[in-house]
């Protein structure tokens, strides 16, 4: 899963042989790594290639509607923010890649407004159900504040008509 992932990613590292500035010891260490500001957008890559270039397959699933980050925060909530909302992100795109390090196809999946999911390749697109967004090929995953989504949405409609607007219009011809 995403959160196996997320998990390993932020596993702790004990460093053997340390050299402590503080006290000028060589001592035992502990290196943490862990998410002390949540970005608006969250954007996570799955490596997909190996360091001599080989593809790595395999379907790594996670809850569209809901990534909850606090397992990897270093505070229970955002300090930076005055937000009260949990730290749990929905999905809103997906990119996959089909091929090599040599060259490929892509894929995107969105979901709109209405909570429907898209496919777009190339100049096609249609709607699909959620459980195909998530491939064997997928490794970009975009993610925003659930909270947030609804007002994310509402700014697309918004951008969506005044394109669909904008292409309905004649040109004027030029006097």
């Amino acid at each position: 899963t995403l959160s196996a992932c997320l998990d390993s990613a932020f596993e702790s590292e004990t460093i053997e042989d340390y050299a402590c500035e503080t006290c000028k010891e060589r001592t035992t260490a502990t290196k943490v790594e862990k998410i002390s500001r949540l970005p608006p957008v969250s954007i996570v890559s799955i490596k997909r290639f190996t360091n001599a270039g080989h593809k790595v397959r395999g379907r790594i699933p996670w809850d569209l509607d809901a990534l909850d980050y606090r397992p990897w925060m270093a505070f229970g909530r955002d300090p930076f923010s005055d937000s009260k909302e949990p730290a749990t992100y929905s999905t809103y795109a997906v990119i996959e890649h089909h091929g090599s390090t040599h060259g490929g196809h892509y894929r995107m999946f969105t979901r709109h407004s209405d909570n429907t999911w898209w496919e777009y390749d190339d100049n096609s697109a249609r709607p699909v159900s959620p459980d195909s967004v998530i491939t064997s090929d997928s490794y970009i995953a975009l993610m925003m504040p659930k909270h947030k989504m609804g007002a994310m949405n509402a700014e697309m409609d918004a951008l969506i008509r005044a394109h669909r607007e904008r292409r309905a219009t004649p040109y004027a011809e030029e006097a």
